[in-house]
């Protein structure tokens, strides 16, 4: 099968007939089409030439097949080893059936994994999108109760024993640190590096086995002068993250900083914090356009091309899976989509993150004994002024939000009309496109074209 350097004059369908939307349609679908939905007769002599241009590298990406996983982050950690773990099937998926953790699902294809069409196909992308955007926000994580307590910047083991939180009896509180879009970046990447690509036929039989960094796209990290900062608004973020908490069943919910707290007074002959009212977490500085990525992972990568196109007969199950290569980067991967911070469906320690795993060395600082962390107070007379040893919560909840889109895209054509069979059989009895799952109803043609 030769190739043609150029592409060639398309006679396109009486399109007058039909309402634009109809015709939009027919376009669309034309365009995944062998011969763009076109009959081998309109190409007189040159449909062979036609077929190789549409086969050759350099010839237009068309994306025939998809399957799409949306992820709301964080998930449930009963999820991540049946969704997340070792193998993950977003390819046989069925659309509008997402597994446990997945929030929606999208498939092209009626029956997953099987070709509703003969197809010749050319090559696959695998595509991984992140939140375009990232910050940080700082607050509380506290356990639900009909009460709203004061949400400080600081406080001390003072504020939380007398009274100056305002916390119900059994609400409890901790710092906390509210990551919103950096989770996804931290997940995409340790992802890439944690997965390979595996194709296979019969569900055992592997085609293609490809590192996900040698063959994966990971959007919208730009270039670094392409990230700016703004400032942008997390109250809509803040509801985001507390309704995703509530519908995974986790009884506390995180408040940003209202009040800053200003030092310490004496009141009733306790030690509480003085805070005044504060807007400064209302918005938070946030990255766009990303951080860099390394190299070559750019935004606008080239997909994976197979070195001849693949004949795929309809009926026949195509398995695209995304299987475990490195088991480090596969933990980092869970870790960061998960609720907890836990791998493996087993919790982790992001709720209450200690600073170090050493015994004494995290958890409440300051022993509370003078002359260790002295705060001297506010009071004005007649009250005296003091110096009260204080102490302070060095665990904190990590909290992460943010969406993902993972996507396994098909790149070639539908065979569906039956006229191009011959064409296609001579390629494959030519050697130009492979034929890995047998022939399908092209085993007369070539039969013919063999005797």
């Amino acid at each position: 099968m030769t190739q043609q350097a150029g592409p060639l004059a398309v006679r396109p369908p009486n399109l007058g007939m039909l309402s634009s939307m109809a015709a939009l349609a027919y376009n669309r679908d034309a365009r995944k089409e062998i011969g763009l939905g076109q009959p081998p007769e309109s190409y007189g002599g040159q449909c062979d030439t036609f077929l190789a241009s549409q086969c050759a590298p350099q010839g237009r990406i068309e994306i025939a097949e998809v399957a799409q996983w949306r992820v709301d982050l964080p998930v449930a950690d009963a999820t991540i080893p049946t969704t997340f773990g070792d193998r993950i099937n977003i390819w046989t998926t069925p659309d509008n059936q997402p597994p446990p953790g997945v929030t929606n699902s999208s498939n092209t294809l009626a029956t997953p994994g099987i070709f509703a069409s003969d197809m010749i196909i050319r090559g696959v992308r695998v595509r991984l999108l992140v939140e375009p955007e990232a910050r940080t926000i700082l607050g509380n994580f506290i356990t639900e109760s009909n009460n709203l307590p004061v949400s400080p910047d600081a406080w001390t083991i003072n504020d939380l024993n007398n009274g100056a939180l305002g916390l119900a009896v059994g609400q409890t509180m901790l710092p906390a640190e509210f990551l919103w879009g950096l989770p996804t970046w931290k997940a995409a990447y340790s992802f890439w590096q944690g997965y390979e690509l595996a194709i296979l036929k019969n569900h055992q039989d592997a085609l293609v086995k490809e590192p996900l960094t040698a063959v994966g796209t990971i959007q919208p990290f730009a270039e670094a002068e392409a990230a700016g900062l703004a400032f942008a608004s997390n109250q809509d973020r803040v509801l985001v993250l507390n309704d995703r908490l509530t519908s995974l069943g986790v009884l506390q919910q995180f408040a940003p900083v209202f009040f800053k707290r200003l030092g310490a007074l004496t009141v009733a002959g306790v030690d509480v914090g003085d805070f005044t009212v504060s807007r400064e977490e209302d918005a938070s500085s946030a990255v766009f356009g990303g951080i860099g990525v390394p190299q070559p992972w750019a935004c606008c990568r080239e997909p994976f091309l197979f070195n001849s196109p693949m004949f795929w007969p309809a009926g026949h199950p195509m398995n695209i899976q995304l299987t475990a290569l490195n088991e480090t980067f596969e933990q980092d991967f869970q870790r960061w989509i998960s609720v907890t911070g836990g791998s493996g469906g087993a919790a982790g320690e992001d709720l209450h993150l200690p600073l170090s795993h050493v015994p004494g060395m995290s958890g409440i600082m300051g022993t509370g004994v003078s002359p260790v962390a002295l705060e001297q107070t506010l009071d004005v007379a007649p009250t005296p002024v003091i110096n009260v040893p204080q102490q302070t919560q060095t665990n904190r909840a990590l909290l992460k939000g943010g969406t993902m889109l993972f996507e396994i895209q098909v790149i070639g054509w539908r065979c569906s009309n039956p006229r191009w069979g011959p064409i296609i059989a001579r390629a494959i009895a030519q050697g130009a496109i492979l034929a890995p799952q047998g022939y399908g109803s092209l085993t007369t043609y070539l039969q013919a074209q063999t005797q």
